[in-house]
């Protein structure tokens, strides 16, 4: 349950957050509202795969994108490989 683990490094902080239930950004929600998902998954997967371990905030975006759209299964599968990808487990 990322919720109840406490962050060891920034990666994980980043990853927490994206859990944390706060709301996508402003322009995403506009988006969804528009009934453009498949855009915002698309820019929110191409954001997720380019992220990198200095700048956290896409993974984070990303993470809340995911859950905020139903695909609470993809954000976890997506946080874990991360983590794993980045050896700080």
């Amino acid at each position: 349950t990322p919720g109840t683990a406490t962050p060891v490094d920034p990666l994980q902080e980043a990853i927490a957050a994206g859990f944390d239930g706060t709301p996508p950004e402003e322009r995403t929600l506009r988006l969804l509202k528009d009934r453009k998902l498949g855009e915002v998954l698309l820019r929110t997967i191409r954001s997720y795969t380019n992220a990198s371990a200095i700048d956290l905030k896409e993974t984070t975006e990303a993470l809340r994108v995911f859950r905020h759209v139903g695909l609470e299964d993809t954000a976890r599968s997506a946080a874990l490989q991360r983590i794993l990808l980045d050896g700080s487990y």
